[in-house]
């Protein structure tokens, strides 16, 4: 098979490595796995992309297919620095987390085995281990928790993020978790910074939950307290002096992401532990300038009894990135009717939805400098059985490089494209955002290059009714289904000005870029045109 459809090249990048213990009677889809990795790092695009679909099947393999995938992965891994080889592999270890959910699915006892053998080969340098962690944690017996308990405590992953995954299947309230396998063994990994922060949550769920009597890590309080107070003076120093701990800005959001999700599970373990000793080293916390940070020890304050920390939290409320959250510590504590009624109006809550979204890591990273309501109504949203409060924000950043602004989303989703929207209507940022976010077998699109003959003529029937209409050096982009009926996606100009044009059997729609720097693209054009399809059925006039 040619290269291009994803199979072996004729000059495998391992042939000896990939291929040594491989017996005859292997599956079919082991054997191609294998030879996927040979060849990954030689495929286009597409090619990849079909190679980690066809990892597919591993979610349901058979035992004995899983046993020998486990041996020919600690035999012949690829090499962390082999970054195309590693990202199917990365997809490999994931379906394997997966094939192993529920209990129709629990490890052997030689699976299991071969799971812990192939995370210590992969070493500490992974950036792909963690999967096989959570194939620990989903199958979640007595000895997968041991050995899962012992992988954490003496190698961890090397990363925050990832060592924090393989903990999410335990926090699960409708899952009963088997503590005496895990705790209090794997809170000698506190040790370790980057899996401290899940290792207290657990320890907090466990006691939140009733799971034991005390808080697990009760007889660990004054390391506990010490260690927030040196991530205290830590963030403190990253407050006031930036640029003498970091390198860069990713480099100290970073920083701070890591020891503020320390902190927090820090003031929570010592809130549940209940310790009144424990006061000073919170107060402490509270004197941050980071308003998590500050939401977290007030609310640990407040359970123990100290005025301040309440006073503290109510004052809080005023804060959009943390107003949610907030309001729910408030609701725990009793305390919602000292908080004024200002910061819980729907529309103060759309504007907390927002910001925290936009504040969030994979977006901005920070709150905006300033946030203003722009539309609020109640229409009827896809997806929502019921009529919706829905919120439009303008907000802006000042950044160093400059200002920076456009309209977002909150109630039945909070969210912000990338396009600025500021020109457009109320009505056309809805039907953006609409558009943007509606799923239907029956919606759906085929780039224009992997169209068929048939096709193309009903493509190139729109092109004619764009050029009829006076549009000029048009661009096929997209052909698209809405509900039966179609429509071609493309870029024109009208009148020396550039833009996006949707043609279906009923008109013409035009959008102009609009401004330079973020202008709308065929992609928002297209949200628009779907979006409006969809208010208008929902909201009729």
């Amino acid at each position: 098979m040619p290269e291009s459809q994803g199979m072996a090249v004729d000059r495998p990048r391992y042939p000896q490595r990939m291929r040594g213990g491989i017996n005859e009677q292997m599956d079919d889809e082991l054997r191609r796995l294998l030879d996927d990795l040979d060849a990954f790092a030689e495929l286009d695009q597409d090619s990849r992309a079909d190679c980690l679909l066809r990892t597919q099947w591993i979610a349901s393999a058979e035992c004995d297919s899983i046993s020998e995938l486990l041996e020919s992965l600690e035999a012949h891994a690829p090499d962390v620095d082999e970054l195309a080889a590693v990202q199917l592999l990365d997809a490999v270890l994931s379906q394997l987390a997966t094939r192993f959910r529920g209990a129709e699915h629990q490890l052997t006892s030689a699976i299991r085995h071969k799971i812990c053998t192939l995370y210590s080969t992969l070493g500490e340098d992974s950036r792909v281990r963690h999967h096989l962690l959570s194939a620990l944690t989903a199958a979640a017996t007595e000895e997968d928790l041991h050995k899962f308990a012992e992988l954490i405590v003496t190698d961890p992953p090397s990363d925050a993020t990832h060592a924090a995954i393989p903990f999410f299947p335990l926090l699960n309230r409708q899952r009963p978790l088997k503590v005496s396998a895990i705790l209090p063994r794997i809170l000698d990994g506190i040790q370790h910074p980057q899996a401290a922060a899940p290792i207290l949550d657990l320890a907090n769920f466990a006691a939140r939950e009733g799971l034991t009597e005390i808080h697990p890590a009760r007889d660990r309080r004054t390391e506990l307290e010490k260690l927030l107070g040196a991530l205290t003076e830590r963030l403190g120093r990253l407050e006031e002096h930036p640029e003498e701990m970091a390198d860069s800005f990713t480099q100290l959001r970073n920083m701070v992401s890591d020891s503020v999700s320390l902190t927090v599970s820090l003031c929570d373990a010592l809130s549940l532990i209940g310790n009144p000793e424990s006061t000073p080293k919170l107060f402490q916390a509270l004197e941050l300038g980071h308003r998590r940070v500050r939401v977290e020890a007030a609310f640990a304050l407040s359970k123990l009894g100290e005025q301040a920390g309440t006073s503290a939290l109510i004052e809080l409320a005023e804060e959009a990135p943390v107003r949610l959250r907030v309001l729910a510590y408030a609701d725990e504590l009793g305390l919602l009717d000292d908080i004024p009624t200002e910061h819980q109006t729907e529309a103060a809550r759309a504007e907390a939805e927002l910001v925290s979204y936009l504040a969030g890591p994979t977006q901005m990273g920070m709150a905006p400098n300033e946030c203003e309501l722009v539309d609020h109504r109640v229409q009827f949203w896809p997806g929502e059985e019921e009529a919706t409060d829905c919120f439009l924000f303008r907000y802006s950043y000042e950044l160093p490089q400059g200002s920076y602004s456009n309209i977002g989303i909150a109630g039945p989703l909070a969210f912000s494209l990338t396009a600025d929207l500021g020109d457009l209507s109320p009505d056309s940022i809805y039907a953006a955002y609409a558009g943007w976010q509606a799923k239907h077998d029956e919606i759906y699109e085929i780039n224009f290059d992997r169209l068929d003959a048939r096709q193309l003529q009903q493509a190139q029937r729109f092109i004619e009714v764009l050029n009829a209409e006076g549009y000029q050096d048009i661009q096929p982009f997209r052909l698209g289904w809405f509900f039966g009926e179609q429509a071609l996606l493309a870029v024109a100009s009208r009148d020396g000005v550039q833009g996006s044009v949707v043609a279906d059997n009923n008109g013409v729609y035009w959008h102009a870029a609009g401004g330079q720097r973020r202008p709308l693209g065929p992609d928002e054009a297209y949200y628009i045109y779907k979006g409006r399809k969809l208010l208008r059925s929902f909201n009729p006039a």
